[in-house]
């Protein structure tokens, strides 16, 4: 299967080419001034323990989309699941990590400036111990 290349403006604001419809699902051009090359990988998905200050503070389930960019290497997006409550005192934090079942120690960003209100969900931007370019993505 060919790799999926989406065409973005940052690092992370960008969806897989199938998820992606119209003008928006053109691939990027390398020559093209002020666009970037991103590979889709695929998804991970799974449950949790959501951390900050090193200490768990709840259950988590995720699901989230990974890319390759050159120089950035893998990075991921997509959300979390939690407790409106416990989303709701975490939300906005720049320490909240997400240590996954399998062992991944993965450090989160909210993307979004306002949760909404009981919201049990969040979208996250995703570093850390994610799967390698040729690891355990699904298709």
């Amino acid at each position: 299967m060919a790799p999926h290349l989406v065409k973005v403006a940052g690092p992370l604001f960008c969806r897989p080419l199938h998820r992606l419809q119209g003008a928006a699902a053109r691939p990027a051009s390398q020559t093209q001034e002020g666009w970037s090359i991103m590979r889709y990988l695929g998804g991970i998905s799974g449950s949790g323990v959501l951390k900050y200050d090193g200490k768990a503070h709840a259950r988590a389930s995720y699901d989230f989309d990974g890319f390759f960019k050159e120089p950035l290497g893998v990075t991921g997006s997509g959300e979390i699941q939690l407790a409106p409550s416990a989303l709701k005192s975490v939300f906005g934090r720049n320490d909240v990590q997400l240590l996954t079942d399998d062992g991944r120690l993965l450090d989160l960003k909210f993307s979004e400036k306002e949760l909404r209100t009981a919201s049990d969900v969040a979208h996250v931007d995703v570093t850390g111990e994610l799967p390698t370019a040729g690891g355990a993505w699904s298709h």
